[in-house]
């Protein structure tokens, strides 16, 4: 059924969030070992028998867009294309509040719990 006009809804979602070149070098690294790549980005050298990695970064572009495929091939979201989206489907934004949804492979993901209730 489809929410009415007052109904609320909830959601969690990964945080984009644009880090460091000193961060952003470290991440690349942790992925690579782990054998992640990211497809919108330049090859680096592949280890023999190994397929190339390539190196993650979020991009101005990825944080003007609001939102990116990460490594894990989950999408990570800002805060500002949550609350631009909401609003252009009738909703209004009750609470936004930065949480760790998961953790994964020993690492805190970082993300939102979102709260909407539908105006129209």
């Amino acid at each position: 059924k489809a929410l009415r006009k007052g109904g609320v809804f909830a959601f969690t979602l990964e945080r984009l969030e644009q880090s460091s070149e000193e961060e952003d070098k470290a991440k690349a690294e942790e992925e690579k070992k782990k054998g992640l790549v990211d497809v919108a980005t330049d090859d680096l050298p592949a280890e023999e028998g190994q397929l190339p990695a390539q190196e993650y970064k979020v991009t101005d572009d990825d944080m003007q867009r609001g939102w990116k495929l990460q490594l894990t091939g989950r999408f990570a979201h800002t805060e500002e294309y949550v609350v631009r989206l909401a609003k252009a489907h009738n909703f209004k934004v009750l609470s936004q509040t930065r949480i760790v949804p998961r953790i994964d492979n020993g690492n805190e993901i970082q993300g939102q719990l979102v709260l909407l209730e539908v105006t129209a």
